[in-house]
């Protein structure tokens, strides 16, 4: 075999490998899951402006996320977890089937922990609809909802009481991401 065949069959080799290593992409060994909570509350009917915080619509969640079991199914503690976000907020009228959500000015998903500084986890202006989609800025909310238990509330800004009473339904979905 002449010297040159050698360097070309080198040369192949050398390139394959440089190949392989910008193209091939680390195994991902992170795992995330999705944890989606719900909860209601009731807008009693009344005449003229509400104050900013509704009755019933104060505190409405009391979670500790690492005590569910989308963590217990999947053998992780709340040490496992790199981050929290919340990813997705909406807020529906489950009752009565007419009425829309135009009474709110605008809406806010607060989360507060003992020791934290109240966290701002999604917000947005209503709608004269069912249901509104509220616009989550991210952040690690680990601090919030992991190892103690964050109160989730839903704030409505300058707005009217609805004629009938309405209940409402929060959703929120957390994505979880654990660590390598």
């Amino acid at each position: 075999m002449c010297s040159s065949d050698l360097m070309i069959r080198t040369c192949l080799i050398l390139l394959t490998l440089s190949l392989c290593s910008v193209g091939c992409d680390k195994i991902q060994t992170q795992d995330s899951f999705e944890i989606q909570i719900e909860a209601t509350a009731r807008i009693p009917a009344g005449d003229g402006m509400a104050p900013v915080a509704y009755p019933g619509l104060g505190p409405l969640l009391n979670v500790d996320l690492s005590d569910r079991r989308e963590f217990s199914n999947r053998d992780y503690t709340a040490d496992d977890v790199e981050l929290i976000e919340l990813v997705d907020a909406h807020v529906t009228v489950a009752q009565p089937p007419a009425q829309t959500l135009d009474f709110f000015s605008d809406l806010r998903v607060v989360i507060d922990t003992e020791g934290e500084p109240a966290f701002l986890a999604a917000q947005g202006p209503s709608d004269a609809s069912r249901q509104v989609t509220l616009v989550t800025p991210g952040g690690d909310l680990s601090a919030y909802v992991l190892g103690k238990r964050g109160v989730i509330s839903l704030q409505a800004g300058p707005s009217s009481y609805p004629e009938v009473e309405t209940t409402l339904r929060v959703s929120l979905r957390f994505v979880v991401s654990i660590k390598e």
